[in-house]
C-alpha cells in the first residue's frame, strides 16, 4: 500500500509551499488507495511553537487534506518526533556499536578554520573527518556523526519526478545525525521514522534534494527498506526567485483571512507544477484525486501568480447561491446603516467581489454611512462638458436633473429595483431628458463613486427613505 507522509517543522507559520507539497502527497495517496500521514518534526525544540503546530493543522483541515494517521489518529507511534526519542536512542547506539558513527568533539572553533580554508581554496567544505579515527582526549562536549562508508564513490537514485540522479562522493561529507542521544537532527530521525511508519514514498520539495544520499546511505547502514523519493519543483517569485514573502504572501492563514475558498486553493496549487493536459482548469478535490499522478509535475519550478489565483477564486464563488455566498460572506460585511437592505447590498457588490476581502472596502464606503464622502465635481456627467461648456452651469444642471428625479422617485410606492428601472426610464423618456444626465448623477448620489452598481440595484439596496437623503445632500453639496 502506498503511504506517504508531510512532516512540517512547527518553526513557523503554514508556508504556501508546504502546503503544495502536503497537497501532491494527498492526492499522490487518495489516488492509489493509499494512506496520507502527517508527523510533527518538533526536534528544533527552541524554535518549535504550539501556535505554529495550531497553524499547520488548521491549515490542513482548511484545505480538506484529512489524514489517515497524525495528531489524534497515532497508529504506528506517536505523531510527534519527540515523543519518538526512544526509537533514535536504540538506531544511534546500533550505528555507533557497528563503527558506521562516531563521537566527533571538534569545537566550532576548529570547524571555522577549516570552513575558512576550504573558502580560500574556493572550494564547498566538507567536513575532514579529524574524529574518524583518533577522537582527542580530554573532551567531553560531542556530536555524532555517520561515517560514510568507505568505497562509496557516490548515490545514485530514480528520482520519481526527476528521472535519475547522483551525488559524487566528494560532495558529501561525515554528516552530523545527533548533538546527543537526546537531541537527534533531521537526516537522522527521518530515516527512522520513515521506516518505522512504513513510508513508501518520499514527495517533497527539490530543496530537500541534497538530502536524500545522506538518508539512503543512512537506511542502508540500518537496514530499512528504502522508500521511493520524488523530488518536487518549487513555487518561484515573479522574478524566479524561492517564494519569499519579500513579493508574495507566503503563509496559509493569510488566504484564509481574506476569504479565498478552500477549493479555489486546492484547485490553483494543483496546477501550480502539474499539468493534467487539455484545457480544463476547474476541478474538484474528488477529480483531482481520480486524475492526479507523477507523471505530470513539471520538472522546473512553477511560478506563484496571486492574479491566477484570484481568479480561479471568482468562479469557485460564482458557483455559490446568494443564500451560501451570503452566509460566507457575513464575516466580511462592517455595521452598515441602518436602513440599508443588507442582503441586496451584498448581491449587488457580489460580482465585484474575486475574493470576499474585497467587499469591505466598497461596503464601507456605500452603505456603512447614512451619507458616503461625495465629491461634488464626480456628480457631472463627463460628457455633459459638449454641451454645457462652464462648469457653474454644467452643477446647476445637475442639481436640477437630481431635484426633478428625486420628486419622481418620491412618488413611488413599490421600491424594487426592476419596477424602479422602469418607471424612472419611463418618465426620462417622456420629459425628453438624456439617460446619462440623470443616471450618472443619481448613481454617484446614491453611492458616493463613480465606479459603482446600477442606480435602480443601489435605490432598492438604501431604501427609499435613505436614498432621498442622499440625493437631497448630493444637490446641496452643488449649491
Amino acid at each position: 500500500m502506498v503511504r506517504v507522509r508531510m512532516a512540517p517543522s512547527p518553526t513557523g507559520m503554514f508556508h504556501i509551499g508546504t502546503a503544495r507539497t502536503a497537497l501532491f502527497n494527498w492526492l499522490f495517496a487518495r489516488h492509489h488507495g493509499g494512506e496520507f500521514i502527517v508527523r510533527i518534526e518538533d526536534t528544533d525544540q527552541q524554535r518549535s511553537k504550539s501556535e505554529f503546530e495550531q497553524d499547520i493543522l488548521e491549515g490542513l483541515k482548511w484545505l480538506g487534506l484529512d489524514w489517515d494517521e497524525g495528531p489524534g489518529k497515532e497508529k504506528s507511534g506517536p505523531s510527534h518526533q519527540m515523543d519518538r526519542i526512544h526509537l533514535y536512542k536504540v538506531d544511534l547506539q546500533k550505528l555507533l556499536d557497528r563503527k558506521q558513527a562516531y563521537h566527533c568533539y571538534c569545537t566550532s572553533e576548529e570547524i571555522d578554520q577549516e570552513r575558512k580554508a576550504a573558502d580560500s581554496l574556493r572550494r564547498p567544505y566538507r567536513y575532514s573527518g579529524r574524529c574518524r579515527a583518533t577522537p582527542p582526549e580530554g573532551r567531553e562536549r560531542f556530536v555524532i556523526r555517520f561515517r560514510i562508508p568507505d568505497g562509496v564513490e557516490g548515490v545514485e537514485w530514480t528520482d520519481l519526478i526527476k528521472g535519475t540522479v547522483r551525488f559524487e562522493r566528494d560532495s558529501m561529507d561525515d554528516v552530523i545525525i545527533a548533538k546527543s542521544f537526546d537531541e537527534p537532527l533531521y537526516n537522522f530521525a527521518v530515516v527512522v521514522d520513515d521506516a518505522a511508519m512504513n513510508i513508501t514514498h518520499v514527495l517533497r520539495g527539490e530543496d530537500h534534494i541534497s538530502n536524500t544520499p545522506k538518508q539512503l546511505l543512512i537506511a542502508r547502514a540500518l537496514g530499512y527498506n528504502e522508500p521511493q523519493f520524488g523530488h518536487i519543483p518549487l513555487i518561484l517569485n515573479s522574478d524566479r526567485t524561492k517564494m519569499s514573502k519579500r513579493l508574495n504572501n507566503v503563509a496559509v492563514s493569510w488566504y484564509r483571512t481574506q476569504g479565498y475558498q478552500p477549493e479555489a486553493m486546492v484547485n490553483f496549487l494543483t496546477m501550480l507544477g502539474w499539468n493534467p493536459g487539455g484545457e480544463q482548469e476547474l476541478y474538484t478535490p474528488t477529480e483531482l484525486c481520480k486524475i492526479f499522478d507523477l507523471d505530470r509535475v513539471q520538472k522546473s519550478g512553477a511560478i506563484f501568480n496571486e492574479e491566477k489565483l484570484r481568479w480561479f477564486n471568482s468562479q469557485y464563488l460564482a458557483k455559490l447561491s446568494i443564500e451560501e455566498f451570503s452566509r460566507i460572506a457575513e464575516p466580511f460585511i462592517p455595521v452598515l446603516e441602518p436602513r440599508v437592505n443588507r442582503a441586496k447590498a451584498i448581491a449587488i457588490l457580489r460580482s465585484r467581489a474575486e475574493v470576499l476581502a474585497d467587499l469591505t472596502a466598497p461596503m464601507n464606503d456605500m452603505f456603512a454611512l447614512p451619507q458616503p464622502s461625495l465629491d461634488p465635481n464626480v456628480l457631472i456627467w463627463p460628457k455633459l462638458g459638449k454641451k454645457i461648456p462652464d462648469v457653474a452651469d454644467q452643477k446647476k444642471s445637475v442639481q436640477e436633473s437630481l431635484k426633478k428625479v428625486k420628486e419622481h422617485i418620491d412618488l413611488q410606492n413599490e421600491w424594487d429595483e426592476n419596477v424602479l428601472e422602469q418607471s424612472i426610464k419611463q418618465w426620462i423618456t417622456e420629459q425628453s431628458l438624456g439617460v446619462g444626465e440623470i443616471l450618472w448623477p443619481l448613481r454617484v448620489a446614491l453611492s458616493g463613486n463613480k465606479d459603482s452598481p446600477n442606480p435602480f440595484e443601489l435605490l432598492e439596496a438604501c431604501g427609499k427613505e435613505l436614498s432621498l437623503e442622499r440625493i437631497e445632500y448630493a444637490i446641496k453639496q452643488l449649491s
